[in-house]
């Protein structure tokens, strides 16, 4: 099972279950759609929720000018509503990702990926379809 970290201000959504998704740096293997995966508190470093299954693992870049980010592209395709995908991380508003993703990495072009999920309650019904 593979095992992301979650920053602690996204934690409060992931557990209420609006918090869907994850950005995620390269690494040597991420999980494949239908397969279960851990997230982890980053501060406490204890699991989160049941593992819920995953449902997307998509390429993802990020563009900042000075601190802010100005573009995000999802799957190459530019994404217009950053809010939406800062919601989405588990995050206020775009502000708050900007201002946690400029300390845990730099505010410069990120490449990586954004690893989607549904709640463990979902993921049954979900491989019943």
């Amino acid at each position: 099972m593979i095992r992301y970290i979650i920053p602690p201000v996204a934690v409060p959504r992931v557990i209420s279950g609006t918090a869907l998704q994850t950005f995620q740096g390269p690494q040597p293997r991420h999980a494949q759609p239908g397969e279960r995966i851990e997230l982890v508190d980053n501060a406490s470093r204890r699991q989160i929720i049941p593992p819920p299954l995953c449902t997307a693992v998509v390429r993802c870049e990020i563009l900042w000018f000075g601190n802010r980010i100005t573009r995000i592209r999802e799957g190459g395709a530019a994404l217009f509503h950053l809010d939406k995908f800062a919601h989405a991380c588990g995050y206020s508003n775009l502000e708050e990702l900007e201002g946690d993703f400029a300390r845990r990495f730099k505010p410069t072009y990120m490449e990586g990926f954004l690893v989607e999920w549904v709640p463990p309650s979902a993921a049954p019904a979900l491989a019943v379809a």
